[in-house]
């Protein structure tokens, strides 16, 4: 389930195996961190990707208890999740 929160953020809840993990992130981003998410760069990806997501629960790996803190230690999977689930979100809202 996810949701378009008033002050332009989407909560995105993922799913199996990452049940109860969700990530609330920023809906509309500055056209440079668009280009960001899009660089070759691994470091410009890495540092668009910490710019949009603005709270998590993401654990460690799946089974783990403790939130970390830095969303980049979370397992590759659940991040690849997320961004499909949020730009699917986004490439459905209407343009006007």
């Amino acid at each position: 389930m996810s949701e378009v929160r008033a002050e332009r953020k989407i909560k995105i809840e993922l799913t199996a195996p990452f049940d109860g993990w969700w990530a609330e992130m920023r809906l509309h981003v500055p056209f440079r961190l668009a280009v960001m998410l899009e660089s070759d760069s691994p470091t410009d990806r890495v540092n668009a990707i910490k710019s949009i997501i603005v709270a998590h629960n993401f654990r460690e790996e799946v089974g783990f208890d403790e939130v970390i803190d830095d969303v980049l230690l979370a397992p590759d999977d659940a991040i690849s999740q997320l961004l499909e689930k949020w730009g699917a979100l986004k490439a459905a809202l209407p343009s006007a």
